[in-house]
């Protein structure tokens, strides 16, 4: 009890240095080693918005006796009523994200300009460029790098996804008049929404709570993993410290924030596949793994993972060459099968739009900066509590084989000096790892109070207000 005593004190005491550090902006060097372009800074703006802060203040309260009403609960009662607290959670997420936003400088109005405007967005402008899907696929490598602002750097899942959108919004416009009574208050804004049809003003709209429902889905997923690899205490818990994650609240409503559900859902089959000896399982897998390449390749080292339980399992299980061959053999059949069809289908060339993707990343970065800055950023937007708490994992040599596979592919990337800059968004998908092996070492290990690990939920929550009141993640 001394020891996790000390150890919220020293996370109390660096929490809140980098917190007025980044309040009074001591150096822009905690927001980047330069600006854009060629580097990246995150600028810094303040506007006092203290009087909307009630609504996250709110949302935050209700989070923490919602968290303290499940704590009273055994695990045999979390298990009888898991779908019921889990709405809930979802419920109080998504409430969580608007808070945010109607607390920031914009406002929640901003939500509707930032899907529709190409320089806050672009997937929503890209897609209103598709004509028919087998052109836009078979046209995809050489149009990419000529999409506005993110479509220039993702395969084509998001863009498809507003597409998709818009043609379900031909069909679904019961709040015409609403819709077309909308203002923005900048000109240019006004005059693109003008542009728009009606479907696709509708599509915009519904989008902005799309996006961030989407996110809080990913909730189901961390649960069942949590289950499938720790315990349900810890993760019940590991749900809450996803929720209280600054990336996936600050992002809104860019698609990176959903991307964590297709590596959730893909890894939760996979070690069912495993445990069950079920290839068709772990061919599924594959193929729903492939499905979030085609929305970001930010997922690709994620694919270290699947490889190192694949070792681990057939090391525990004493498994021959051949079963360890077949396991691999039906993961890497489902990566492929999409790809595959996509090329016959559409001549849709996955390899060659991957290439063509890494050729578009920014120039003129330096490596031994970003070795760095990576790491850093990657770290700010998970949270400077759940960071600590990774370190003293390492620091506890602890034997954990999530959060090994995790560090491992976390250095591997981080040295290859393959991305450089912004992935405190870029890197969205690598944060539910995280807070499942920190959920589990918390509860399992350190036996952390429901008290402690209230704190640290509520350091996280703070520190989310804090960087929207002073940074800007997204204009």
């Amino acid at each position: 009890m001394k020891k996790n005593r000390l150890t919220l004190i020293v996370i109390t005491i660096i929490s809140f240095i980098f917190f007025f550090s980044i309040g009074f902006d001591i150096s822009p060097y905690l927001r980047g080693p330069a600006p854009y372009p060629p580097d990246w800074r995150w600028p810094y703006q303040f506007t006092n918005t203290i009087s909307k802060l009630w609504f996250p203040a709110l949302t935050i309260v209700g989070l923490l006796f919602f968290f303290f009403y499940i704590e009273k609960l055994d695990e045999r009662e979390i298990n009888k009523k898991q779908w019921v607290i889990l709405a809930a959670a979802i419920f109080l997420h998504f409430l969580f994200q608007f808070s945010i936003l109607f607390f920031s400088r914009a406002g929640i109005g901003v939500l509707l300009q930032r899907i529709i405007q190409p320089d806050m967005n672009g997937y929503f402008t890209a897609a209103l460029s598709i004509k028919n899907i087998p052109q836009f696929l078979s046209t995809y490598n050489e149009s990419v790098l000529s999409f506005p602002m993110h479509a220039t750097g993702h395969p084509p899942g998001s863009i498809l996804f507003f597409w998709l959108v818009n043609q379900l919004s031909a069909v679904l416009t019961p709040l015409q008049s609403f819709i077309s009574s909308i203002r923005f208050s900048h000109q240019d804004v006004q005059l693109i929404w003008n542009a728009l049809s009606l479907n696709q003003k509708f599509g915009a709209f519904v989008s902005t709570s799309l996006i961030p429902l989407f996110s809080s889905l990913s909730l189901l997923l961390v649960f069942v993993l949590g289950k499938e690899l720790y315990s349900v205490r810890a993760a019940i818990r590991s749900v809450f410290l996803f929720m209280t994650i600054p990336a996936i609240v600050l992002f809104v409503p860019l698609s990176d924030v959903f991307f964590p559900l297709f590596f959730l859902l893909s890894f939760w089959v996979f070690l069912k596949g495993l445990r069950d000896k079920k290839l068709l399982l772990i061919f599924l897998s594959g193929i729903l793994f492939f499905l979030g390449l085609f929305f970001s390749m930010s997922l690709l080292p994620l694919l270290l993972l699947f490889a190192y339980f694949i070792f681990l399992y057939s090391y525990k299980k004493k498994l021959n060459m051949q079963k360890l061959l077949s396991f691999g053999f039906a993961y890497v059949l489902g990566l492929v099968i999409l790809p595959f069809l996509l090329f016959v289908l559409f001549q849709f060339n996955s390899l060659a739009v991957a290439k063509t993707l890494m050729s578009g990343l920014p120039k003129g970065r330096q490596y031994h900066v970003w070795i760095l800055y990576n790491l850093y950023d990657f770290f700010v937007y998970t949270g400077i509590p759940l960071f600590l708490l990774y370190v003293k994992m390492i620091l506890s040599k602890v034997k954990d084989h999530l959060f090994i596979a995790f560090t491992i592919m976390l250095l591997l990337l981080n040295f290859s000096g393959a991305v450089r800059g912004e992935v405190g968004r870029i890197w969205i998908p690598f944060m539910p790892v995280l807070v499942l092996f920190i959920a589990h070492f918390l509860t399992d290990r350190l036996k952390f109070s429901k008290n402690y690990f209230a704190y640290i939920l509520f350091l996280q929550a703070v520190q989310i207000v804090i960087m929207q009141e002073f940074w800007v993640p997204l204009w």
